[in-house]
């Protein structure tokens, strides 16, 4: 967290979970909307952020539902342009 501080300005790190066991499976699962989740969080009662329709998930009034196989095509089908950038800690 020393090396980070503008990074970790704002509190400290924390334990998370994520749908993938390695990198590959970890970002298909962030762009279909499972992102990572706090490890204490009962995955029962997480509300998801975003996430493809018709997935046969519950979902919360406040999730926004795309309908396309992933999030960048879904942010497109809404008219924004994204842009891919990437870094490791």
């Amino acid at each position: 967290e020393a090396n980070c501080p503008n990074l970790c300005g704002t509190g400290s790190w924390e334990k998370r979970h994520t749908p993938g066991s390695f990198t590959y499976a970890a970002h298909h699962a962030f762009f279909g909307g499972f992102l990572p989740t706090p490890a204490t969080t009962d995955k029962t009662e997480h509300i998801r952020m975003f996430h493809s329709r018709n997935t046969g998930m519950k979902t919360h009034p406040h999730t926004w539902l795309f309908d396309t196989p992933d999030i960048v095509s879904g942010l497109a089908a809404e008219g924004y342009r994204t842009v891919c950038i990437g870094g490791v800690i």
